[in-house]
């Protein structure tokens, strides 16, 4: 099978969308194991620092190919207050100092009244190459947290100080679905960690 940067995302979309779906159809405790400890959220994450994301240009990912069409949903970033001090905005990129800071993801529209949930999102480390095999997802770094508000998207996002002043950059997509019909898009924005 021929795989293009649209069929890339397309299914990438889908599997986060189907993963997103499937965790939360699953019971929290299985009844065939114990429970484990509970764990404490570190102090940063009670207070999560909000970014916005304003969709300018809907893209729909199952949409057929138009030419110069971008297959990612357009959208501008935006930070609301950030009481840690760890977050700040750099064009379309988060940066995020040691040890890290709770990420509020919010996805509003330019004008209107339009609703869009974001129901997925997924990491991809680019830079410096990755020494584990969990590092190339952000598995050990990125947390998703549970959220009330179905409009929202909160990410624990820890990571431990290295000994040398050291940037680690991450791709995100952010899997969006618009409310008045369901249809799916994706934005795609990055971060970087500092150390």
């Amino acid at each position: 099978m021929k795989t293009t940067p649209r069929t890339t995302a397309l299914l990438l979309g889908l599997a986060l969308l189907a993963g997103a779906v499937c965790s939360r159809a699953q019971s929290t405790t299985d009844p065939g194991t114990k429970p484990g400890p509970a764990v404490q959220p570190p102090a940063h994450s009670l207070e999560p620092t909000v970014v916005t994301l304003t969709v300018t240009e809907f893209n729909e990912v199952c949409a057929p190919a138009a030419p110069n069409r971008s297959c990612f949903t357009q959208a501008t970033m935006g930070l609301g207050m950030d009481k840690s001090g760890r977050v700040r905005l750099e064009g379309e990129v988060l940066h995020v100092t040691a040890p890290g800071a709770t990420l509020k993801f919010v996805v509003s529209p330019k004008g209107g009244a339009e609703v869009f949930y974001p129901v997925g999102i997924a990491f991809v480390r680019r830079h410096p190459p990755a020494e584990k095999v969990e590092d190339p997802l952000g598995l050990e770094v990125f947390h998703r947290l549970p959220s009330v508000d179905p409009e929202a998207l909160l990410i624990d996002d820890r990571f431990a100080p290295t000994p040398r002043r050291m940037a680690v950059q991450y791709e995100f997509w952010l899997v969006i679905q618009r409310g008045s019909d369901g249809k799916l898009g994706i934005i795609d924005p990055g971060i970087i960690n500092e150390s």
